[in-house]
């Protein structure tokens, strides 16, 4: 059978003392029989340490060595195999089955299919079937420009780190499905692409100094635009993503790019806006958000502190919309107004009301076992189904009693009251308001009829 297609087996000796240096010695093994002539050797990082070839018996002698943790291979022709070696915890000897299997690796140009000179590999590792998460072994070996060979691995599922210069990084997974010989896996990469475009304010005059980043791309630097507004980004990977712009005196910009030509952005004046929030007892509400309504009708989120906690951001002049919202607290809606100057506002948000409501039997005695269904009413209406209000009940405490926080003043409920073994008397639904009495849901114990079933005075079974 020709050398190549047989699987080898190594069986070092590692014979070290714990002040070293390593002596491993050991016998080269092909298809059973003794590898003669084989080359042995201990990589550390990416140098040789020590090698040493098998004579006739397969048997090999390294000269001592230093290393904590490196790579002992064996290799004749296109048959070999490589593990990790620590000549201080793996004392003693011990065999390996090794195979035969030889991996060629082709980093390639996306377009033209032509080797990527200068490709990398920086990463090399197997997932155990014995073991959690990945294995790592050692780094091919480059060939020639572009091509990593591979040399005795066992079939299975590969993860590489792929690196050139020009070109995106990938981390593709690959599957070597032979036991033995040879098997080309095609490693494609994607050039890197420059991103053109130019920065006008409303007037269409440019814009300099405006600093143009791509999100999500970590391969790309960011541009600021020159005198005339233009600007390229170098080395973006050619995926989709979002173009963002950001300049002092305008407002912050975001647009997908998907790959097109010179992109355009406008950009708007703006002025700086400072919302302080604060409760009823003027205390910073530092959780607080607030949310602008644009003028072609889109919500967007202020975001932005300053040193004080307050909402900070930038908005050009116009007129909007601006709700602010806190955890346990009504929200509220104002109308600010952006003119040439920046505007601070204090915004207070009152403590909120609360509504409760107790569920009883039919003596008054609390059910701390009903669970209470509710829902707002809004124009008169309510969300209901064939069951009431819809919804999952919400369990009441040992009072019976369900409590609401934070409601805005004005807002009405609905409640609508289960518990297993009892019936709800009185209306199907109670309503009440935000601060207002609280309902009380009575429930009535199910009656148990019992009986005997008679025919002609004689007992039914």
């Amino acid at each position: 059978m020709p050398l190549g297609t047989l699987p080898l087996l190594l069986a070092p000796l590692l014979v070290a003392s714990n002040a070293g240096p390593w002596t491993v010695r050991g016998q080269v093994l092909e298809g059973g029989e003794p590898a003669a002539g084989a080359r042995v050797e201990v990589v550390n990082g990416t140098k040789i340490v020590a090698a040493a070839k098998a004579d006739s018996a397969g048997s090999f002698t390294l000269p001592p060595f230093r290393c904590s943790r490196c790579i002992l291979r064996a290799r004749k022709g296109t048959a070999g195999d490589q593990r990790w070696i620590e000549p201080a915890v793996e004392g003693g000897s011990f065999a390996l089955a090794l195979h035969g299997a030889q991996m060629v690796l082709r980093v390639v140009d996306r377009e033209s299919g032509k080797p990527v000179v200068g490709a990398t590999l920086s990463a090399f590792s197997r997932a155990s079937p014995r073991a959690e998460g990945a294995t790592s072994i050692p780094e091919p070996e480059r060939a020639e420009p572009g091509v990593f060979v591979a040399q005795g691995l066992e079939p299975g599922t590969y993860g590489l780190t792929v690196r050139a210069s020009g070109y995106a990084s990938a981390w593709p997974r690959v599957e070597l499905s032979v036991a033995q010989g040879r098997q080309v896996i095609d490693l494609p990469l994607a050039r890197l692409v420059p991103v053109r475009g130019r920065v006008v304010n409303a007037a269409g005059a440019p814009v300099a100094g405006a600093t143009v980043t791509l999100e999500s791309d970590l391969a790309a630097d960011d541009a600021v635009t020159g005198a005339d507004g233009r600007f390229v980004i170098k080395g973006a990977t050619p995926t989709p993503t979002t173009l963002r712009v950001v300049r002092d005196g305008f407002l912050p910009q975001r647009r997908p790019w998907k790959l097109e030509g010179e992109v355009t952005f406008k950009l708007l004046p703006s002025q700086p806006l400072t919302l302080c929030v604060v409760d009823g007892r003027g205390r910073r509400l530092k959780e607080a958000r607030a949310f602008a309504t644009l003028p072609d009708e889109r919500r967007e989120a202020l975001e932005g502190r300053d040193a004080e906690g307050c909402i900070r951001c930038r908005l050009p002049a116009g007129s909007y919309r601006v709700e602010v919202v806190a955890p346990q607290h009504p929200p509220t809606t104002l109308t600010v107004v952006i003119d040439d100057r920046p505007l601070r506002r204090e915004v207070s948000l009152g403590k909120g009301l609360s509504l409760s409501v107790r569920v009883v039997d039919d003596l008054g005695n609390p059910l701390p076992s009903a669970g209470v269904r509710f829902a707002q009413v809004w124009q008169g209406r309510f969300a209901a189904g064939i069951r009431g209000i819809r919804g999952a009940n919400q369990p009441v405490d040992r009072e019976g009693r369900l409590v609401l926080q934070g409601l805005e003043e004005g807002s009405e409920y609905v409640f609508q009251a289960d518990c297993e073994g009892y019936d709800q008397s009185g209306p199907t639904f109670h309503r009440s308001r935000a601060g207002g009495a609280e309902p009380v849901i009575a429930m009535d114990r199910r009656a148990k009829v019992t009986g005997r079933l008679l025919l002609d005075g004689a007992p039914v079974a």
